[in-house]
């Protein structure tokens, strides 16, 4: 850095230059902060939409369960509760 880049050198040895490089590196050091809480952030809600996807994809499952291992009477019945008539 020393002969390639002088004006470089004598601007980072001034009082303004060393305060453009502290302000220069705090900036930097924010930024990547704020990049890696938005990467948590989404893994985080990725990976909740996937429990929550899977605990329907269970809960489907019981009722898929549930009604098949029941005769079909019982589920005739049970369905008729919710079921409107046709003539009304």
């Amino acid at each position: 850095m020393g002969a390639k880049y002088p004006m470089i050198r004598w601007f980072l040895m001034t009082r303004l230059g060393r305060w453009v490089s502290v302000a220069a590196t705090f900036a930097l050091t924010l930024l990547v902060a704020f990049t890696r809480g938005m990467r948590r952030g989404q893994q985080a809600a990725e990976q909740e939409q996937t429990r929550r996807r899977v605990e329907a994809m269970r809960e489907a499952m019981e009722v898929r369960d549930d009604v098949q291992s029941r005769s079909n009477s019982d589920v005739r019945d049970d369905l008729s509760r919710w079921m409107r008539d046709a003539d009304d």
